[in-house]
């Protein structure tokens, strides 16, 4: 399993650097192409889609990669019922974003809805399904799949669309039904090792209530996984609230976006470990192998981020300076400090697989939802004496430590 697991992320990694690329890419092809109008447009929606993936996708994505393993005969209709669960979670947010729409309308205008909301909405959608059909497809055995699909839905199928129209709402409905489309036809792809001939031999149709127990599975999870972008999202928001200055605003908001991107390194560790560890989890016993194997990734991922740490420490200037330019030279300072979330958040993805084996209650959900409460509890509190900026910057790491001790304390406990 190690030797397959190595593989996998090591992939993984690769495929998300060329998706990075890729982002960097969009990115200049926008600010050039349709200057800074579209680019404000095209920010928004993606913001717009990163806070309401979790919102829409219910937890379905990590539920996926926790069933699917152990489901062999019921997989396919497992499935099946993850992707009309995630249709209707769709048609549900659809209906309340245009009621919210309608009644804003009436006190502005309703064209926010068709030029903006509505695109970024289609393209939600894409994601969603794409998101969903990477999961189900680790869930099945089928990584390399996952990989590939993962890189044409969050890099390939933006870039193209772009290019084909010039113009963001058009780019994000045409981005979101290629999105869509791909991520569904998933469903035609057989697990690994998949044998018709044991699935006829089967008489048992247990797949109505594992489905039922894998969408409350999701639900436990929902209010983590909005927790969790949340944590990254407020000092930003925070800033923007109490200064209204662009520079600070900008600082902050590079920072927290580089800390995203690493740890997005550490994140991947749970698609690729989970599908491994729940059919060994499903046993019952707890597995002395597993949880060593866990409390090795914390201490080799915190090691990672530290050494990512000292070399923000060393290089931050050259890096704002060189990537956003000479008057962003003050971003440096608040990236020194930033940077340092890495280390706890790093021992918190690394335990995240073997937390999300738990079948009866939601562990990171409990844990995320109160480094949220910590954070904004410091904001309230820190922001009293000192200035916005640094307020922000020590609420975060407040509940971002809150978020490695935890985990720490998750995974011995899960020893004894």
């Amino acid at each position: 399993m190690r030797k397959r697991s190595i593989v996998d992320y090591g992939l993984s990694v690769s495929l998300t650097a060329v998706q990075i690329a890729i982002a960097l890419l969009l990115f200049h092809l926008i600010a050039k192409g349709s200057g800074p109008d579209g680019f404000a447009v095209y920010i928004l929606s993606r913001n717009l889609i990163t806070l309401g993936l979790p919102l829409v996708g219910m937890g379905l994505s990590i539920a996926t990669m926790r069933f699917l393993p152990g489901a062999s005969r019921a997989a396919f209709k497992l499935r099946a019922g993850a992707f009309s669960a995630q249709a209707l979670y769709l048609l549900i947010g659809l209906a309340i974003l245009a009621t919210i729409s309608q009644v804003l309308g009436r006190l502005t205008t309703t064209t926010d809805f068709l030029t903006i909301l509505l695109p970024a909405y289609v393209a939600l959608c894409g994601v969603s399904f794409t998101a969903l059909g990477a999961t189900t497809l680790r869930g099945v055995g089928r990584p390399f799949g996952a990989n590939a699909l993962m890189l044409f839905g969050l890099g390939i199928a933006p870039v193209a669309s772009y290019i084909l129209t010039k113009d963001i709402s058009r780019m994000l409905v045409l981005q979101g039904i290629a999105s869509a489309v791909v991520g569904v036809s998933t469903l035609a792809v057989p697990p690994h090792n998949w044998d018709m001939r044991k699935l006829k031999a089967s008489t048992d149709d247990p797949a109505f209530k594992q489905l039922r127990e894998m969408l409350r599975f999701g639900w436990r999870r929902t209010f983590g996984d909005v927790s969790l972008p949340a944590m990254f999202a407020l000092p930003t928001v925070y800033v923007a609230y109490m200064t209204h200055s662009a520079q600070e605003v900008s600082a902050i908001g590079f920072t927290s976006s580089a800390v995203a991107l690493v740890c997005t390194l550490f994140s991947l560790l749970t698609p690729v470990l989970l599908p491994r560890l729940s059919p060994v989890a499903d046993t019952g016993d707890k597995h002395e192998p597993m949880v060593r194997l866990i409390r090795i990734l914390q201490l080799a991922s915190v090691i990672v981020a530290a050494t990512g740490c000292l070399t923000a420490a060393l290089f931050s200037n050259f890096i704002v300076k060189h990537y956003l330019g000479e008057e962003f030279v003050g971003a440096g300072p608040v990236l020194r400090i930033g940077i340092l979330v890495t280390m706890p958040m790093a021992a918190f993805y690394a335990a995240r697989p073997l937390l999300e084996t738990r079948r009866d209650r939601s562990i990171t959900a409990r844990l995320l939802s109160a480094c949220l409460a910590l954070e904004i509890l410091g904001l309230v509190i820190v922001g009293q004496f000192i200035d916005p900026l640094h307020a922000a910057l020590t609420a975060w790491l407040m509940g971002s430590l809150l978020a490695g001790v935890l985990a720490y304390l998750a995974v011995r406990r899960w020893t004894t």
